[in-house]
């Protein structure tokens, strides 16, 4: 009879760093400079006092959500299929404060620093599959599989920082300089993937299957990429002919496969900067070439072929391979400016 589960998953993490000494601070007990009660090191060669370290405030908050519903069906005993929903989103603020007065003279600090940065980051993803299992004849068995995924990438940050803070003050507002920034990018990819294993008297067992790859990342001019693998595995002390003293069992086998790495969300994108430029003197908006970016821009992709054998000599395993160095062909973009 046919059967249908399905499922859900919830999960959410809130974690907190606490002002006390963490790593994260300019000027760590652990970091760049080191506490001296002698007043005529202070300030000097990299010293401070103990109260000028731990006056500086470094907190990071991160809550994280994450969600998802997966349906399996087996409408036969040959045939089953997956289809999985998933949502993650994580929340991050990053606070640093250097109250005026009362930390290190270090750069610009002891004025008063306070930086509050927001950052977003999600992910949607669809994973469709489905597998089928059975037998062509007494001696030749097969199993075939179709599947695709799709994923989401949307990312966002809001940077803030205020300078020369007035004494006491803890927020950005009315500070003397105040420096502010927004960035985003999103990014969709979507691949799709036939595979066909066959085995033959369950001794040698044959794989082959491709993958096709398309991202938003990829060059204007570049639609998709194949990934292509292969294996072979064969038992071969199963084999009639197959006697040698001392070998209870030997598989051989052999893969081939190639993989690739996306390219980063904006770099076949040409796309301009806003910037601040000066005109007979005054601060003016203005606009800068940001990436000139690649329309044939393509994924790293490597490939490799692993030969081996596994053998059972003497009641004990003996594995041996032979894998070939990847072959890499790079298409990292280097950044240029103009």
């Amino acid at each position: 009879p046919a059967r249908a589960t399905l499922s859900a998953r919830i999960g959410t993490v809130h974690s907190e760093d606490p002002p006390p000494e963490n790593g994260k601070r300019v000027l760590t007990i652990t970091g760049s400079a080191e506490s001296s009660a002698n007043p005529a090191n202070v300030n000097r060669g990299g010293f401070v006092t103990p109260a000028e370290l731990v006056a500086e405030l470094s907190n990071q908050n991160v809550a994280r959500f994450t969600t998802g519903l997966t349906g399996k069906w087996r409408p036969t005993g040959w045939l089953s299929a997956h289809a999985t929903v998933g949502y993650d989103v994580a929340n991050r603020t990053d606070v640093q404060f250097f109250p005026t007065g009362q930390v290190a003279d270090y750069l610009e600090n002891r004025l008063g620093v306070r930086t509050n940065n927001k950052t977003r980051a999600s992910q949607t993803s669809v994973d469709l599959g489905a597998t089928a299992t059975y037998n062509l004849s007494s001696t030749l068995g097969g199993k075939t599989s179709i599947g695709a995924q799709w994923f989401r990438d949307l990312a966002a940050a809001s940077l803030l920082t205020g300078r020369k803070l007035a004494p006491g003050s803890t927020t950005i507002t009315g500070a003397g300089n105040i420096e502010g920034g927004e960035r985003s990018s999103e990014s969709r990819s979507v691949g799709t993937f036939l595979e066909q294993q066959l085995n033959i008297k369950q001794r040698l067992f044959l794989a082959g299957a491709a993958r096709i790859d398309n991202n938003s990342a990829f060059g204007a001019n570049l639609h998709a990429t194949v990934y292509p693998k292969a294996s072979a595995s064969w038992l071969i002390s199963d084999e009639p002919f197959f006697h040698l003293p001392g070998i209870k069992s030997l598989r051989l086998r052999g893969a081939f496969g190639a993989s690739g790495q996306q390219p980063g969300t904006l770099d076949a994108r040409f796309y301009s900067i806003a910037v601040q430029g000066k005109k007979n003197g005054v601060v003016e908006p203005g606009v800068s070439t940001g990436n000139l970016g690649n329309p044939i821009l393509q994924p790293e992709r490597s490939q490799a072929l692993e030969l081996g054998a596994d053998a059972g000599i003497l009641g004990e395993p003996l594995n041996a391979h032979l894998p070939s160095a990847p072959d890499n062909t790079p298409y990292s973009p280097i950044a240029a400016h103009r």
